[in-house]
């Protein structure tokens, strides 16, 4: 049985493992309620990671702090994303014990890719990405474009015709990485 841990890193991880280029407080703090919400219903489902099947537990972080590495990698201006001159692909060094690996993989740890499934299967995405413009205003939502990922913005304009940066991106109904 593996024990997926449900904390605002892990959170945020996966979304950025779904396809997400940054992540704002509010979009984590909906998510972890859904999560939560739908825990009582589903606590325990299986994923197959890195070829290999899975049966999986949700549980609550012990902490919330946010890690080191991640610190190091990641910022937080408003919204959660990569710091300037790293993306995911670059090379980082997570300690003296491990060598190389790209930010990537170390986003693509078993909890993260467990979550990020767990989100994909059973949460609406789509609802929580409505409530956040809805929350926000359609009259409002230009003047804080920089609080809304890609993935977002492509599913603000596909469903609102509104469109949040100079050039339309095609928004894929089915969220997925």
């Amino acid at each position: 049985m593996l024990n997926v841990y449900v904390k605002t890193e892990s959170i945020i991880s996966s979304l950025f493992l779904l396809g997400f280029d940054k992540v704002d407080p509010y979009l984590v703090a909906m998510l972890s309620g859904a999560i939560y919400t739908q825990k009582r219903d589903v606590s325990f489902y299986a994923v197959e990671i890195k070829g290999e099947k899975h049966s999986c537990i949700l549980k609550e972080a012990h902490s919330d702090e946010l890690s080191p590495v991640f610190n190091k990698y990641f910022e937080f201006n408003g919204t959660y994303s990569i710091k300037e001159g790293y993306t995911l692909d670059s090379k980082i060094k997570i300690n003296l014990f491990y060598g190389e690996y790209s930010l990537r993989d170390y986003l693509n740890s078993t909890n993260n890719i467990a979550l990020a499934a767990y989100i994909t299967n059973y949460i609406d995405l789509e609802s929580i990405m409505d409530k956040k413009v809805k929350a926000i205003g359609f009259d409002k939502i230009k003047g804080v474009s920089h609080l809304f990922s890609n993935k977002e913005k492509e599913y603000i304009y596909a469903n609102y015709g509104i469109m949040l940066d100079e050039q339309p991106i095609t928004y894929q109904k089915k969220l997925s990485n």
